[in-house]
């Protein structure tokens, strides 16, 4: 016969400490096959999914392949896996849009971009599981190289080269920034008077050098590079014939005819001396300067950059050398032509004889007639005309040519202006010399005119005349550069007129006048103002001014003082600058200082120009003191800019693909005129758009654009692009045409600024002025995905595919291939012109040949010859995949706006779609747009296809799926069908109202503590994702008793807990909160009075968040243990906290939690307003909820500090006081517990060497070898025990306690029997004991893999909690013992034959009137709860403690009688022995001053022999109180006996080794313990009353 015990016990909610457990007997055998199997559930979690990649060498070579492994422990077989692979736009390389599984691990081909793994796996039972995503990325670091082909200039006409007609066009090739080499080009197209052996045809290419081909006849040319990776686009060049091999002007009939050189003739030294010659200077003129007819002359006449002779390529051009090469010039009176040309570079200065100065290549002579002075010749601006017969015009020809072409006009220079300005001195020049600083007399002094555009001949005669003109005194003759007269030092007067006539060698004769103002005068003025700088951004400018005196001529400042009388407000001098009210002496320095300049630097006497400063405008006041006179000067300064600003979101720059090779970019849409940028607010109706930085390889010269000539300029000067839309131009049509490339181009957007006496500026910086980046290879050949259809027609007997291909050039062709095939199955050519219709293709399929759902198509450019490869998206009708939204989303708040949008399934006008909403009203259309939706959206929904094209006949269709619309608040109905967060029957609106949705990001969710089948659990094999995505809400309230599986997977923004106490009414009787709608989820209640051992599962949570300012008083305590020898460990609630703000973190998370129960007769008891104001909910955290009231906890939270403060009050008055608890909110205070703060989500942890996710808890308490500590439960689940020790076995004992019905209560992971079980229950804190040995200082909760510690979520139908899951062997058949008071306190212990760590007994000595009971371990006399028999010992001492005395019953369960033979309890103090195998209880009195260890349990086992343990026992010692001694006796020799008060001081020792001894107690404290030493080494401790009562 067996006796045995089944302990039942459905964990769920927190434990309270008071536990009343029903007794019963089953079969310990059954119930240990039972629980020996292992629990699994098949669950992505328990599988492994990796991937490995190949990247991409080229631009489509990747590789993903996708790993699937089993975690340990999991016990499952697998049948079959499939796999998917999907790309960051969720189309499949498996099959369909959204995917479809296929055999093949490996996926080819792949684009470099981010994809996402996933796999199906079926399980030799039929269970399938999907995993994934896991993430893998495709790199490439494959640069396609800029190709820049250019058409360097044209052919000429009639060059003829050793007399016969040659070819002169030149293309260049230059490749940069690739990495794939080698590269090379090929000439694949050509004209046949180029496809000779002679001429080049290929070449291999250098990154960043150029290769070219000379040489070259009008006509067409292919060009292709490859790289290691292929061909590259085919670019086309078109080489032409330049229209004339002279400059002929605009009209072709010499109008406007212009050549490379200076608009002005120049002289020189030499041209001077030999008289009457001039020369023109070589100038490349830009492009603009070019009449639009002879521009392609530029290459010959003006050509820039590199040199294109086949002698010298790639070193800097001399334009000279080509213009000599090519031409001759000469010059001819009137309108007729020249009779002689001389070769470029020389100077036919007499007879035509060359003046042998080769630097003088750069320039072309002229010469006007002998007899002819210099006054006589020149442009007249009076009368606009030229004298031809004695200012010649310049002609060009080629060398040698088989024809001859003659420039039609001649090109005439203008010299400097004459009769424009009298009071030029003109070919003299004339300055005046101070004699002394305060007088106004002076010296004049006359040079030549140094200007190289002034024409005169050596000498110059000079004569100072006065004012009748009559002769004063020659000057010194003037033969050279650098000779000057000053009439012999001749003293002139301000105020007095003279006059200087002067005669060059010509005889060109000219008088001037001097008259100087006798008065002095200063001023100031501005500096050159376009040296100031615009700040566009800001709106300011700044400038720099000078001071000088300007009548009768400028005098130095030395000695003088300089006086800073006043500036407009604002104003602040520069760093060294001159302030308002200072005076500045000019020192006297070794140079004249003529000039100051206020801005500029004291240290530099400020005279020193080129310090602008941001001054504001207005007037400026200097007085100056100079020969002691004192001058005040002002200026007006008008320093203004105006403030630019630019918006970007406007600038929507078009990109295409213009030709084999190039991008075009039209950057200006025609709205640009008023909305791109804004001048001091009022839109600029002439932006600019400018190249910032160009793309890697690309010049300027490789870029073409298309602005009319007129515009040009802003090219030429600042490489921008202006806004054009006068005479019909539409500038939406405006562009820039790059290479392309691998690099981007950064365009910038601007504007020009025009100022009278500036130049127009174009402002290229400032972060006002916005700019876009631009990739030179984004223009892939591809095909529209907006007019895209594929499908596969319901059945899979037919579907259609239409794409209209994109971006490209030339024809299209298209060729569509099966999943793993290598040959298309199909082939469409469209012409250019047919590119626009796009190819549709009808699919038809066999049961034998199904329609495949993976196609690729690849299509190619026929002109340049590149292409691209597709995968097509089929949707496999009716599939929902079809139903597209932004994000694929499936679920909305009310109030949101839903936009759905079903994909094209037919060309326009072909196919109908009616959308049928879940109140069957309908829509029509392809789109759905519900501006704001209610719960009423919330449900199924139906497309339906009219006419869709299937095998040749129009078909309807319908496609269902689902959206929900959730409310602002939802609740987890109590009779929720099953545990899935996503099933739409789960929740109920707050009235209690079901409703057909689950929570959306808006969404506040309410989980009761009571429900019938299930809480919600996140789990992804319980909770689909594959529809509504992950679980989500904003706030969730986790009433008392709820859970939540696998919490750590939902996405939310607050958690809120409650502790429910419900509401205590006036005679003490206690109901619950009953919301409206669901009246059962505050059902489940915590009691008053009693301790209990709490967790906090949220961050940030407090001590004196539980407080309630007395009404009722609650009480917040930690552990204390007090360990002495030979008796249980004593461990009890004592350790007050510390303060009002003490955080739960610090002490595991856990807490031990009273609030007072109802009493009428005491303060802080007979009032539970507060609490019942909180309808019994301390509802965690609160802190910042504005509506529940301070007073409640005397709390006061200041929201801008993020502060919460806490008062005390009064302990027997309750009256608040002002002292106060001060603690800062961190932003994470509504967060769970285990997330890390960055995160905002739970981390990982390292387990066995292996990364996974879970929660390290960092132990704030407990942290040394062998300390106790409690730490709470982080999860809103249940989590397991045997999992938590397994992680953390080097850390922690194999066994945990909670508190309960006044005596502590053990679970041991090996014990077989306890009076717990492994699940620990949400909000459950536990005891567990540091290893010795160890000092870790964290414990490990992992959460996914066979090792996790999450437990599921509560289900019905979820097995009973009952013994270790582990057989026992028969002979090892544990024993447990109960002892029971007549309070009914009950106490456990147990004795097994299997294990390593025995349990120690704990007491609390809060509650030392309630029984402990605990077995002694023979050999090293702990006292313990479970008692692991490490030898066959046949005795056993067991005892009981208690402060208080009675009768008690001892009894033991379980006993299996097929395992003992022999089981006999001695109770030492009467002598009397017990036969547990016939009656397994006994029943005795306890007298707490009476030998604690009082029995012996005398084991004998079936076919076990025992160890006799004799020597092992723990000696019997009574204690008695007489009178002030207390008598001590025991049954062997104490060596010594030591009493001590409740603080540890000895109070009285005696050594005597006798069996007796006497302790006085006279004026002791109530409570004495006693510490035995007996003279085997031994010891004892007990706790004595000296107190009779």
């Amino acid at each position: 016969m067996k006796r045995t015990l089944s302990v039942q016990m459905k964990f769920g909610h927190l434990a309270p400490l008071f536990f009343s457990r029903k007794r019963r007997q089953s079969a310990l055998a059954l119930l240990l096959a039972l629980f020996s199997i292992p629990v699994f559930a098949q669950q992505p979690s328990d599988i492994e999914i990796s991937t490995t990649t190949k990247n991409a060498h080229c631009t489509q070579d990747g590789e993903v392949s996708i790993h699937i492994k089993k975690k340990p422990g999991v016990p499952y077989e697998i049948r079959s896996i499939t796999y998917d692979l999907r790309d960051d736009q969720n189309h499949s390389y498996g099959g369909t849009g959204t995917g479809s599984y296929v055999l093949n691990y490996t996926f080819h081909n792949l684009k470099a971009g981010k994809y996402k793994a996933y796999a199906r796996i079926t399980f030799k039972n039929n269970t399938t599981i999907n995993v994934g995503p896991k993430e893998a990325r495709i790199t490439s670091d494959y640069k396609q190289p800029t190709v820049a082909i250019k058409m360097e200039r044209k052919t000429l006409r009639h060059y003829k080269r050793n007399g016969h007609r040659a070819y002169t066009g030149i293309i260049s090739v230059r490749v940069h920034g690739g990495n794939r080499p080698p590269y090379n080009v090929k000439v694949i197209d050509m004209p046949s008077e180029y496809n000779k052996p002679k001429n080049k045809k290929s070449s291999t290419l250098t990154p960043g050098k150029t290769v070219y081909f000379y040489d070259l006849p009008e006509g067409t040319y292919k060009f292709q590079v490859t790289d290691d990776c292929g061909g590259l686009e085919v670019q086309t060049i078109k080489m032409e014939e330049v229209k004339h091999d002279v400059p002929f002007g605009d009209d072709g009939h010499g109008s406007h005819v212009k050549l490379p050189f200076e608009r002005d003739a120049y002289s020189s030294t030499e041209t001077r001396r030999h008289c009457r010659w001039f020369f023109y200077r070589y100038r490349a003129l830009r492009p603009d300067e070019w009449s639009s007819k002879d521009e392609e002359l530029l290459p010959y006449l003006a050509p820039r950059g590199k040199d294109l002779s086949e002698t010298h390529p790639e070193r800097e051009v001399s334009p000279r050398d080509t213009v000599a090469k090519y031409y001759e010039y000469g010059w001819a009176y009137n309108d007729a032509k020249p009779t002689h040309y001389y070769p470029v570079g020389t100077a036919p200065f007499q007879a035509g004889k060359d003046a042998g100065d080769k630097n003088k290549i750069e320039e072309v002579y002229g010469k006007i007639p002998e007899g002819k002075n210099w006054g006589e010749v020149g442009y007249d601006s009076s009368t606009g005309t030229v004298n031809k017969a004695l200012w010649p015009a310049l002609f060009f020809r080629l060398k040698d040519a088989t024809t001859q072409e003659i420039m039609p006009k001649g090109y005439r220079a203008r010299k400097l202006l004459i009769n424009e300005r009298p009071e030029y001195t003109r070919f003299t020049n004339r300055w005046f010399s101070s004699i002394e600083p305060c007088s106004t007399d002076f010296y004049l002094n006359v040079g030549e005119q140094i200007h190289k555009k002034e024409m005169f001949c050596y000498p110059i005669k000079t004569e100072l005349l006065d004012k009748n003109k009559n002769h004063l005194k020659h000057g010194k003759e003037i033969k050279g550069p650098n000779e000057s007269t000053n009439f012999n030092n001749y003293r002139c007067k301000a105020g007095e007129q003279y006059f200087v006539k002067a005669t060059d060698g010509s005889g060109w004769v000219h008088i001037f006048e001097v008259r100087l103002r006798p008065e002095i005068q200063y001023g100031i003025d501005r500096n050159l103002q376009d040296k100031d700088e615009l700040d566009w951004c800001a709106g300011k400018r700044s400038s720099a001014i000078h001071l000088k005196r300007l009548t009768p001529f400028l005098s130095d400042f030395r000695d003088n003082k300089i006086t800073f009388l006043s500036a407009p407000t604002g104003y602040q001098p520069a760093e060294d600058g001159f302030a308002v009210g200072e005076i500045f002496r000019v020192p006297h320095t070794s140079d004249k200082i003529e000039i100051l300049y206020p801005f500029g630097k004291r240290s530099e006497n400020f005279a020193k120009a080129g310090r602008h400063i941001f001054a504001p405008p207005g007037k400026y006041v200097f007085k100056v003191e100079a020969c002691g006179k004192t001058y005040h000067v002002e200026y007006d300064l008008k320093a203004t800019c105006p403030k630019y600003t630019t918006k970007l979101e406007n600038f929507r720059p078009r990109v295409t693909n213009s030709e084999c090779g190039r991008i075009r970019i039209y950057p200006f849409t025609a709205e640009n005129k008023t909305n791109l940028i804004f001048k001091d607010g009022v839109a600029d109706p002439r932006p600019f758009v400018y190249i910032k930085k160009y793309p890697e390889g690309v010049e300027k010269k490789d870029i073409r654009h298309n602005l009319p000539s007129g515009d040009k300029w802003a090219w030429d000067y600042h490489d921008a692009i202006l806004f054009v839309d006068n005479n019909g131009f539409d500038p939406k049509e405006l562009y820039l045409d790059f290479p392309k490339g691998n690099g981007e181009v950064t365009l910038k957007i601007t504007a020009e600024y025009k100022e009278e006496g500036l130049n127009i500026l174009l402002k290229k910086d400032g972060d006002c002025l916005q700019e876009k980046k631009i990739p030179m290879s984004l223009v892939p050949i591809s095909y529209e995905r907006e007019s895209y259809i594929g499908y596969i027609c319901p059945g899979g007997a037919s579907g259609r595919i239409f794409l209209r291909p994109t971006n490209n050039v030339g024809g299209v062709k298209i060729e569509l291939t099966k999943n793993g095939a290598s040959t298309p199955f199909v082939t469409k050519i469209l012409q250019k012109n047919e590119v626009h219709k796009g190819a549709s293709f009808d699919l038809v399929g066999s049961a034998s040949d199904p329609i495949p759902n993976r196609i690729t198509a690849k299509i190619t450019d026929l002109e340049c010859q590149n292409f691209s490869v597709e995968r097509l998206a089929l949707y496999d009708l009716p599939s929902p995949d079809v139903i597209e939204s932004e994000g694929q989303q499936r679920k909305y708040c009310v109030g949101d706006e839903i936009k759905l949008r079903v994909a094209t399934l037919g060309e326009p006008g072909t196919v109908t779609y009616t959308w049928i909403l879940p109140d069957h009203s309908t829509v029509q259309g392809q789109n759905l747009h519900i501006p704001s939706a209610t719960a009423a959206h919330s449900g199924e929904y139906t497309m339906k296809v009219g006419s869709l094209h299937c095998g040749g006949t129009p078909s309807d269709i319908e496609i269902k799926f689902f959206l929900s619309v959730a409310p602002r608040e939802l609740w987890w109905r109590k009779d929720a069908t099953d545990a899935n967060w996503h099933n739409l029957d789960n929740w109920a609106e707050a009235n209690g109202a079901p409703i057909q949705a689950v929570p959306a990001p808006c969404t506040t969710v309410h989980i009761p503590g009571v429900v019938d089948k299930a809480y919600p659990n996140l789990d992804g094999s319980i909770t689909q994702r594959d529809v509504y995505g992950a679980p989500e809400c904003d706030k969730i309230y986790m009433h008392y008793g709820a859970q939540l599986g696998q919490p750590q997977q939902l996405t939310y923004s607050r958690a809120y807990i409650d502790y429910n106490f419900g509401i205590v009414a006036t005679d003490g009787s206690i109901t619950y909160h009953k919301p409206s709608g669901h009246e059962t989820s505050d059902q489940k209640l915590m009691e008053r009075n009693r301790w209990y051992m709490i967790a906090a599962p949220l961050k940030d949570i407090l001590s004196g968040d539980f407080g309630l300012a007395g009404y009722p008083k609650t009480k917040q305590r930690y552990l204390k243990i007090a360990t002495v020898p030979s008796a249980p460990t004593d461990v009890s609630f004592r350790t007050p906290i510390a303060s009002l703000v003490e955080p739960l973190a610090g002490h595991n998370n856990a807490m031990a939690l009273r609030v007072g129960g109802y009493d009428t007769g005491k303060i802080g008891y007979k009032d539970h307003k507060n609490l019942n104001t909180l309808k019994g909910i301390i509802r965690l955290p609160f802190f910042d909820d504005a509506n529940r009231p301070s007073s409640i906890s005397l709390h006061f939270y200041n929201s801008a500090r993020r502060q919460s403060r806490f008062f005390y009050f009064g302990e027997s008055t309750l009256i608040p006081l002002q002292k106060h608890d001060d603690a800062i909110r961190s932003e994470h205070a509504h967060r769970f517990i285990f997330e890390q703060d960055n995160l905002k989500r739970i981390g990982s942890i390292m387990v066995e060497g292996i990364t996974t996710e879970g929660y390290a808890l960092s132990l704030s308490e407990g942290t040394h070898s062998a300390e106790w500590m409690m730490l709470g439960n982080p999860f809103m689940t249940p989590i397991d025990f045997d999992k938590l020790y397994e992680v953390n076995k080097n850390v922690i004992e194999p066994y945990y306690y909670i508190f309960e019905n006044n005596a502590w209560k053990v679970y041991h992971k090996g014990g077989g029997v306890s009076s717990l079980s492994k699940e620990i229950a949400p909000l459950q804190s536990i005891v567990v004991r540091h290893k010795q040995g160890d000092n870790s200082g964290q414990l490990l909760f992992p959460t996914t893999s066979d090792k996790s510690v999450l437990l599921p979520s509560w289900r019905m139908g979820q097995a009973e909690i009952g013994l270790r899951s582990s057989e026992v062997e028969a002979s090892r058949s544990p024993l447990t013992f109960h002892v029971t008071d007549a309070e009914q306190h009950t106490s456990s212990a147990s004795l097994l034959w299997s294990g390593e760590v025995s349990a120690p007994a704990l007491s609390n000595s809060e509650y030392g009137t309630a029984p402990t009971l605990f077995i002694v371990d023979p050999e090293s006399k702990e006292r313990n709860a479970i008692e692991m028999a490490h030898h066959n010992f046949a005795t056993f001492p067991i005892g009981v403690q208690a402060d208080l005395g009675g009768t008690m019953t001892l009894r033991c369960d379980a006993i299996d009688l097929s395992v003992y033979e022999e089981l006999v309890l001695e109770d030492r103090r009467n002598g009397s022995k017990h036969n547990l195998l016939q009656e397994p209880e006994y029943s005795f009195i306890h007298n707490p001053g009476q030998g604690e260890t009082r029995f012996l349990l005398h084991v004998k086992r079936v076919g076990v022999p025992n160890l006799d343990s004799e020597e092992c026992l723990t000696p019997e010692v009574e204690v008695n109180l007489r009178r002030d001694v207390l008598l001590v006796s025991s049954s062997s020799a104490m060596a010594k006996v030591v009493a001590y008060d409740m603080q540890g001081r000895k109070l009285h020792a005696v050594a005597n080794n006798t069996k007796k001894v006497t302790i006085p107690i006279e004026g002791c404290s109530p409570i004495v313990i006693l510490e035995v030493v007996f003279v085997d080494g031994s010891r004892l401790v007990r706790k004595v009353y000296t107190t009779s009562n």
